[in-house]
């Protein structure tokens, strides 16, 4: 088994980079490689942001094959249903800030004629995960979310609002849907799991727990990469 784990920053994988010398993974698109018996594990830190994403695993999927690749990374929740620390399957995902403004109101682009929502691998506007968790005991209890990805974090009333109007997300980052885009188009089976450090909404960081998200999200990553052991 031959598994890919991406991440957008090194800080969200503490568990599997532990005994990692920290100048081995020091610039966007680097990665490392654990050899095994039963499986191979390479990790790849791509930067944050779309752009960041697509380049740097298309560029590792043109000389790469893998059986399965793993978004992780911390998000923020559209709702309280989810608590801190939780984590949670990504399905579908779309781009929540790409469109046009016609004067206060948001134009997505899927409603201006320039894209076939659905041209593959595009299902309604929708990059969408035909995946299921169920194979995995590791993963088979974790809920199934709706994402939308931004360049911009969310920080706002008037923005939440926009976004929860159009895409009715429920977690939001600034990576999913490049990596569902890169996966759908090179046949990868994937899977991106999020765990949730804040709700979206106005910025204070002071009700965050990003430490909590990344302990529980490499966790979730340890009980799956065990089944493969």
């Amino acid at each position: 088994m031959k598994i890919l784990i991406v991440a957008a920053t090194k800080f969200e994988l503490p568990y599997l980079l532990k005994d990692i010398p920290e100048d081995i993974i020091e610039s966007d698109g680097d990665s490392v490689h654990f050899p095994g018996e039963k499986r191979q594990v390479d990790v790849l830190i791509t930067g944050v942001g779309m752009h960041q994403m697509a380049f740097h695993l298309g560029e590792l999927f043109a000389t790469e094959n893998y059986d399965l690749a793993i978004n992780a990374g911390v998000g923020g929740s559209f709702s309280k249903k989810w608590k801190l620390g939780d984590v949670v399957s990504v399905q579908s995902e779309i781009v929540g800030d790409m469109g046009a403004e016609d004067g206060d109101s948001f134009l997505p682009v899927r409603q201006m004629n320039f894209v076939d929502p659905n041209v593959y691998p595009y299902q309604e506007g929708l990059l969408i995960n035909p995946h299921l968790l169920s194979q995995y005991m590791a993963l088979k209890d974790l809920p199934y979310v709706k994402g939308v990805t931004v360049n911009r974090v969310s920080g706002n009333e008037r923005t939440v609002a926009t976004l929860k109007k159009h895409f009715s997300p429920d977690v939001e980052s600034m990576e999913g849907a490049a990596f569902f885009y890169a996966c759908l188009f090179a046949n990868v089976p994937f899977y991106q799991l999020r765990g949730i450090s804040n709700y979206v909404g106005e910025r204070d960081r002071s009700k965050w727990d990003i430490p909590l998200a990344i302990k529980q999200l490499n966790a979730k990553l340890a009980e799956l990469l065990a089944e493969f052991e």
